[in-house]
């Protein structure tokens, strides 16, 4: 698998707030690259823990929220 970083750098670059660790949190982790890198990371790990098949409610409970999350973010009507 192959991350496409120049895609993900030009959608931070106009979608800013979904930088959650820098635009609410507050938290300066690094640049957008590293950002990338953790949500790619914790998306592996959800994946691989649903495959896993245990716990399987508490992982769909856990992804719930940050998806939810995101919705508000990505429904915005520009003007």
């Amino acid at each position: 698998m192959v991350l496409a970083l120049d895609s993900c750098r030009l959608f931070l670059a106009s979608h800013p707030a979904f930088n959650v660790l820098h635009a609410v949190l507050g938290a300066d982790v690094g640049s957008d690259d590293l950002f990338v890198l953790l949500i790619g990371l914790a998306e592996a790990a959800i994946g691989a823990a649903l495959i896993s098949g245990r716990l399987t409610r508490l992982v769909v409970l856990g992804m719930w929220l940050p998806f939810h999350l995101g919705i508000p973010l990505s429904c915005r009507i520009k003007s």
